[in-house]
């Protein structure tokens, strides 16, 4: 495999592992909510860190380094989130991956078993009340950082590669889709671009072991 900036892509996995998983826990936090300004003060170092990792992968940044307000936490954000999350039919944008991935956009099936049984596998127990969240954003991206400082990376691939990438890309398309501004618009091209750089990094690190 190439390399990757100043060295292999195993060794980038290794060097922005506090990046990534803090990056993580953002995207998790954003999404679970309460979206307060602390949480919120801290994009632009996410959006900092990401782009670097981009630069690193010789990923173009694109429309998503174009300047924006920074986020504001209050009523006009919270708004903006809960029509694009809570609403109901076409205008809802579902943070469940079962949702995406049977057919019937039904909750708690195939993707939320296969998350449970991984979270057994690894020791993972969601907190108390969080049963039914399995497959949903939030919580994977809360595990992928714990994976990610454990230097599971089998895990990781199992994580990033088969469920959450794939269900980040999804929202943050979905997202992007809709009537979103620059209220939250920022985070879901960051998210995006979060999830291409999870599946560069780790199916190419793969790849790597593979071919070594």
């Amino acid at each position: 495999m190439e390399e990757v900036g100043t060295g292999s892509m195993g060794s980038l996995l290794d060097e922005t592992v506090e990046q990534r998983a803090r990056i993580a826990e953002f995207f998790s936090s954003f999404f679970r909510g309460p979206r307060t300004d602390e949480l919120l003060s801290a994009f632009p170092s996410v959006e900092a860190s990401l782009g670097a990792i981009l630069d690193a992968l010789g990923i173009p940044s694109g429309e998503a380094e174009e300047p924006h307000p920074p986020l504001v936490a209050g009523t006009p954000l919270e708004a903006e989130f809960a029509k694009l999350f809570y609403g109901v039919g076409d205008g809802n944008v579902p943070l469940s991956e079962s949702v995406w991935t049977n057919e019937f956009g039904l909750m708690c099936q195939e993707s939320f078993a296969g998350m449970r049984a991984l979270y057994a596998r690894k020791g993972f127990a969601p907190a108390p009340g969080a049963s039914q969240e399995a497959d949903t954003l939030p919580l994977e991206l809360a595990f992928g950082a714990i994976l990610m400082r454990s230097g599971d990376r089998e895990g990781e691939r199992e994580l990033f590669l088969g469920h959450a990438s794939p269900l980040a890309k999804s929202v943050a398309d979905a997202a992007l889709g809709k009537a979103c501004t620059s209220l939250t618009k920022p985070v879901f091209h960051a998210l995006k671009r979060f999830a291409v750089a999870e599946e560069t990094l780790l199916a190419g690190c793969r790849m790597h072991q593979r071919n070594a």
